[in-house]
């Protein structure tokens, strides 16, 4: 029913959490030891149309999801934590929540969720996979994130298609997409724009990403910076730094070619 619940919650299997609508319906931390909503060695788990408030405490977790299967997240609002969303050996869905002022929007560890048509914003940084993890990221705003918009390292691959990456940093060492330590997503689709530092910034240490048919352009140092071999074909980009890479078909935001990767 609406209003504000205080409490920490921890749920079991086969349970569907629903709220009368994330506008009027909050859970809002008890405590700043365990997560507002603790997921822990569960399936069959859904939540939606809640406001979720954590304490804004580094380490603190909205929603914990760790070894758990077919959980389900939509039309939440996070709001106020080290970590709105915590995913650790697990593949949840997470479908058209807002998620926001919080160290990090979403992070993976280990993991392959489906990140579906979110609002990411106004964190320190959007999402950070890492460890393995193989997301599928599409269709979401990510945006006036302070430090970047999605960083994927140590391994970390999946697909980043259809998003709208645009306006995150606050200085020369931002990014809208930041890859590196093995990792090599596909990149396809995007806008990736008007961020601060680097619109695509592909570090050293054995990333080969394939980054095709996105607009990159209005980014503050470099649209890309290429640093180690990724595919870059088809693409709309202005300035690059590095020449590593492979690939052809790139066009300036005028029409005329681009400098080849």
């Amino acid at each position: 029913m609406p209003g504000t619940y205080t409490e920490n919650i921890t749920l079991k299997s086969y349970i569907s959490l629903q709220g009368a609508g994330s506008e009027v319906t909050t859970v809002q931390t008890s405590s700043s030891s365990s997560p507002v909503i603790n997921m822990n060695t569960i399936t069959n788990v859904s939540i939606a149309d809640f406001t979720i408030i954590g304490t804004g405490a580094s380490g603190h977790y909205g929603v914990s999801i760790v070894s758990s299967t077919a959980v389900t997240l939509s039309a939440n609002t996070i709001i106020g934590n080290g970590a709105g969303i915590a995913i650790s050996g697990s593949s949840p869905k997470i479908i058209q929540n807002t998620i926001t002022d919080s160290e990090i929007g979403i992070y993976g560890n280990g993991s392959s969720p489906l990140i579906i048509e979110n609002v990411i914003t106004s964190n320190s940084l959007g999402i950070w996979n890492t460890n393995f993890s193989s997301p599928t990221t599409t269709g979401n705003t990510i945006t006036a994130n302070t430090a970047g918009g999605v960083k994927n390292e140590y391994s970390s691959s999946g697909l980043i298609s259809g998003n709208i990456i645009s306006g995150n940093g606050i200085d020369i060492s931002s990014y809208g997409i930041f890859i590196s330590a093995s990792s090599s997503p596909t990149i396809t689709g995007n806008k990736i724009t008007d961020n601060q530092g680097r619109g695509i910034y592909v570090a050293y240490f054995n990333c080969s990403p394939m980054i095709s048919y996105n607009r990159i352009t209005g980014n503050s140092v470099y649209d890309l910076v290429v640093g180690d071999t990724p595919n870059i074909s088809f693409n709309v980009y202005d300035t690059i730094s590095g020449t590593t890479g492979v690939g052809m078909y790139n066009v300036k935001s005028d029409g005329t070619p681009a400098i080849e990767p």
